[in-house]
Formats: C-alpha cells, structure tokens, sequence
C-alpha cells in the first residue's frame, strides 16, 4: 500500500497503536522534510516526549492514518464474533503481531484472546489476560480519536462489543 505523503501541521498519526498529533514540519523539498510529532492523548509518563522521522522514511515505519469510522465500526462488528477454526494463542508471536500497527490483525488477536478467555478461564493464564488488556489498549486510542470519546468509555466500547456479538454469535 502506498502511503500518502502529504503531512501539515495538526494530522494525527497512528504510530505502535497511538495517536499522535504531528506539530512541525521540517526541511526543503519534500523528501528532506522531517515531521514531528507527540502523543494525542497526555499523560504523566508522555508529556515531553517528542518524535520525528523523515518523510522520506515514513515506507519503513508503520505509521499510518487514522481509519475512518466507517472502517471502525466495520472492526467493532468483527470484535467477539466466534472463529470456526481454534488457534492456539503463542504470547510471543502474538507480541510480534501487535508490533504491526494494524487494527485489523489487533481485532483478530482481540478476538483470539476472547474465545480462549471465555471457553477456557482456568487455563486462560496471567500472561494471556496481560495481552487481552494490551489488545483493548492498543485499540482503545484510536477508537477514542475517531469517536470523540475518552478513553475510558473507548475501552467500555470494545468490551461491550465483545459481549454483544458473544451473545449474538
């Protein structure tokens, strides 16, 4: 996928499954420019960090767009839905998987976590209940960005759509 190069002052990026707002722009022509950029949502542990990349860098980032909330609510139907195949859930690759910064395979993982979750609590571990939180956190800031909400009510989202489609599915 090509990416769309043309950043100004004020987009939000996603960056490792956050929200950030790019606040300057750098550099000459186009591929000598370097964006910078902080965290969206502020917290104690984010206030000062700042980041950058060059533009003519960003193909070897996965830093991508917002989706759309199309494109969300499109995510929050899957979110919960049963799979017909059973997979074994490996917390290393699964921590490799959410390196990625793509909701989609974050739902999938979601989803994964969830089934194991609720078929099988006993043998659903500390480790794995770790990576079910970091799945809804991961997910959390984007949806927060794309819907207005905070991000407490963005978590209570996702976890209501796990139910709904638990019971509907």
């Amino acid at each position: 996928m090509k990416k769309d190069k043309t950043f100004k002052v004020g987009d939000k990026i996603i960056h490792f499954d956050q929200v950030y707002r790019i606040f300057k722009i750098r550099g000459g022509k186009n591929k000598d420019k370097v964006i910078f950029f902080r965290r969206y949502f502020k917290g104690k542990e984010n206030r000062v960090l700042i980041f950058s990349i060059p533009i003519s860098s960003i193909d070897e980032t996965k830093v991508r767009r917002p989706l759309s909330k199309k494109k969300l609510k499109d995510l929050f139907k899957i979110l919960g839905q049963k799979s017909k195949v059973k997979i074994v859930i490996s917390t290393v690759k699964t921590k490799e998987e959410f390196e990625s910064n793509n909701p989609h395979k974050n739902v999938e993982i979601l989803n994964r976590l969830w089934q194991e979750k609720e078929s099988d609590p006993e043998r659903f571990n500390k480790s794995k209940e770790s990576l079910f939180k970091l799945a809804i956190e991961k997910l959390s800031e984007e949806i927060a960005f794309v819907f207005g909400v905070s991000l407490v009510k963005a978590k209570k989202k996702i976890k209501n759509a796990l139910e709904k489609n638990k019971n509907a599915g």
